[in-house]
């Protein structure tokens, strides 16, 4: 046999099996791969082989909680239906209660409308009647005064002493006052009758004491509406016009009446 010829098949029958030797390495890392990644797609679908039944777990109770949630939502819709339905009647209920007390406030107030309107009239004609039958009075002890012709004077004192002994002798059956104190102001009243009537007494000495009177009237009337002044016309004072002259202011500018006594002073 050729050596060389035998060296050479040698060699190449030595790097056939190292060839060989190394493939069967690389099969073997190859396989060792696989190995792994089955192992690793194993575990995966264990995980979602896990999943997937806890899904269908989790389907089958849903299958099972539906119509009961469904049954449940049907019953209280029912139920809330009822609550609103009775809720409804009991509000029109008491609309309705409001409105008939409302009908019977409005019969109540047409009845008291009438019987005030009847009260009103009553209580007009009835003022109606005491200021007439107070107005006629007034004017009665007025006219008295205005009749009275009085004695020779020695001051306003005694002018207020004949008034009021003239008035208790025509009127005995009537409370006749001297100095009646007000009770909003600090003045006094000369003359008051039946605690109504005042008469306010004035003998003047100048022009100055009658515009001093005007004053005093408009304050007297607001306690004593029917009031009157009287006025002493001296024979002495030489007043008679310029009298006449407030007299006139009295009834104009406060619509009160003035009684105006003539006579003469006496001197002692």
């Amino acid at each position: 046999m050729d050596l060389k010829k035998f060296l050479k098949e040698g060699s190449d029958v030595i790097k056939a099996v190292k060839a060989d030797a190394s493939k069967q390495v690389d099969l073997i890392e190859e396989r060792k791969k696989l190995i792994e990644s089955i192992e690793t797609l194993k575990a995966l679908y264990e995980i979602k082989n896990a999943e997937f039944k806890e899904l269908e777990i989790e389907i089958e109770s849903t299958k099972i909680r539906l119509p009961r949630a469904q049954a449940e939502k049907d019953w209280d819709d029912k139920y809330q239906i009822r609550d609103l339905t009775e809720h409804y009647e009991k509000l029109l209920e008491n609309v309705r209660t409001l409105e008939q007390e409302v009908r019977s406030l409005e019969e109540k107030k047409e009845r008291l409308r009438v019987e005030l309107k009847e009260s009103e009239i009553f209580r007009t004609d009835q003022l109606h009647n005491i200021e007439n039958a107070d107005f006629q009075e007034f004017d009665e002890i007025i006219q008295a005064i205005s009749n009275f012709k009085p004695e020779k004077i020695r001051d306003e004192d005694h002018l207020k002493a004949q008034l009021v002994a003239v008035l208790r002798t025509k009127f005995p059956e009537k409370k006749v006052e001297r100095e009646i104190g007000l009770i909003q102001n600090h003045g006094v009243v000369d003359i008051v009758v039946n605690s109504k009537y005042a008469f306010e007494v004035k003998v003047p000495q100048d022009r100055t004491s009658l515009r001093d009177l005007i004053s005093q009237l408009d304050e007297y009337k607001e306690e004593f509406p029917m009031i009157c002044a009287i006025i002493f016309d001296s024979q002495e004072s030489n007043l008679t016009k310029v009298i006449l002259e407030y007299a006139e202011k009295y009834k104009q500018k406060l619509m009160i009446p003035t009684i105006i006594l003539r006579g003469s002073k006496r001197f002692s």
